[in-house]
């Protein structure tokens, strides 16, 4: 039976004990190789698909995940007895209806297989500056499949990762480890892209000499990307409309007001060309669309789904996402980024450019303080040293505020926890504490 076929059955099912339902499929494809130094230390290839039903309305719903084999009959029967258990039919015996959001084939995107590219991966393992040097690659290809009442979506997608990794030893005879990675839509992308992306900062890292103990750091200092790009993570966390009714935003109360520095803007785009993430809908079936979240500084909406657009104000549908396939969706980005600028940051005074960070994730985002250790490299009239062992702090908050200027490109982070990416271009910023 087709996944099409088998979500109608459980909709069918439904439709005979009166209850309204939704249901979605995900068929996954993931594959992984690990290459080190030209050959291959290990690959492998995993095939999964979930179905997901969700069975009543708003806070009388149920959800219930399982793979192709399930019998339907049994799992709405099951899902029936939980929701008489909750009390969540009304006087006709039926919940209410759901909105819905038309029926059709949605434009998304494939990828090649990465046993299409091997030899180019083995080949990008390899570097002769480094002794050891690492390539990490990952490849998801999806089909997702949501049908309602009234709806009949379907769409592919993917993303790819690369992380490579190398290390040399430097002029005392120490071990330097560097890293560097990319995302995108397909692994072709990111293979084309490697040279100028991953490939430069790590050979700039690598050959680097160490910034003498006795010199100062500079008091300018420049977010890589990449870096910035996970602490736009913490942004999309008190920008949900679920953060703002439990109370915990950094936003609350803030809708209209100035919240960061004009010169940022945050947009939230599922189907940003070239982008890691492609919804073209969301997870109750709303169609995708780019929505601008802060406008030059100004603080215009929250990231919302169904269940909060009658209670949280500047919030609506369309970003809704499920975080496992047992759970009910809730607002969460796509693809979440900081609005590069059209001409490129000039940097005409010595900087302290962070080019990675350690534990950054561990950061608090309920009061918005985070610290972490960092490497950077001092820029200084078309000279370059590293300098390890930083210590960085600061509020995220005061930081976006204290954004003085934008770099031309945007540099992704993909969290594996999460269904979505973050970016952000490199950020000339005050009000950081560094120490070494």
């Amino acid at each position: 039976m087709s996944i099409e076929a088998l979500l109608e059955t459980y909709l069918d099912e439904c439709a005979r004990q009166g209850v309204q339902a939704e249901a979605r499929a995900v068929a996954s494809r993931r594959e992984e190789l690990v290459a080190r130094n030209g050959a291959v230390e290990s690959d492998g290839v995993a095939d999964d698909t979930v179905v997901s039903l969700a069975m009543g309305e708003g806070d009388r719903r149920v959800v219930l995940a399982n793979g192709v084999d399930a019998d339907p009959r049994e799992v709405v029967d099951e899902g029936v007895a939980v929701l008489h258990a909750m009390s969540a039919f009304d006087g006709t015996g039926r919940v209410g209806m759901v909105a819905n959001a038309g029926s059709g084939q949605c434009a998304g995107r494939t990828a090649g297989s990465l046993a299409e590219v091997r030899d180019e991966l083995l080949d990008r393992s390899r570097l002769a500056e480094a002794r050891e040097c690492e390539l990490r690659s990952t490849q998801i290809a999806r089909s997702v499949h949501f049908v309602s009442s009234k709806t009949r979506l379907t769409y592919r997608t993917s993303l790819a990762s690369l992380l490579l990794r190398a290390t040399r030893s430097n002029e005392d005879d120490e071990a330097v480890h560097v890293d560097s990675s990319d995302s995108g839509p397909d692994m072709r992308v990111l293979l084309d892209a490697f040279d100028t992306r991953i490939l430069h900062n790590v050979r700039r890292q690598l050959t680097a000499p160490a910034l003498p103990v006795a010199r100062a750091l500079p008091v300018r200092v420049v977010l890589d990307g990449r870096v910035a790009a996970a602490l736009v993570w913490m942004l999309a966390e008190s920008l949900s409309a679920e953060a703002v009714e439990q109370g915990w935003s950094l936003f609350q109360g803030r809708l209209g007001q100035t919240v960061s520095s004009d010169l940022v803007s945050v947009v939230d785009d599922p189907m940003l060309a070239g982008g890691p993430r492609c919804f073209p809908f969301d997870d109750e079936g709303v169609p995708a669309c780019r929505r601008t979240f802060i406008d030059h500084g100004k603080l215009t909406g929250f990231l919302g789904s169904r269940a909060f657009v009658e209670t949280v104000e500047g919030s609506r549908p369309g970003h809704a996402r499920q975080p496992d396939a047992t759970s009910a969706p809730r607002p969460a980005p796509s693809n979440f980024f900081i609005e590069p600028a059209e001409t490129p940051l000039l940097l005409d005074a010595p900087t302290l450019r962070i080019v990675q960070t350690h534990g950054i994730r561990l950061a608090n985002n309920i009061t918005g303080e985070f610290s972490t250790g960092a490497t950077g490299l001092v820029e200084d009239d078309g000279k370059v040293w590293r300098v390890t062992g930083l210590s960085m702090a600061g509020n995220v908050i005061d930081l976006f505020r204290g954004v003085e200027g934008l770099g031309t490109g945007l540099q992704w982070s993909v969290p594996d926890e999460t269904e979505a990416s973050f970016g952000s271009p490199d950020l000339l910023v005050r009000g950081l504490t560094i120490g070494r």
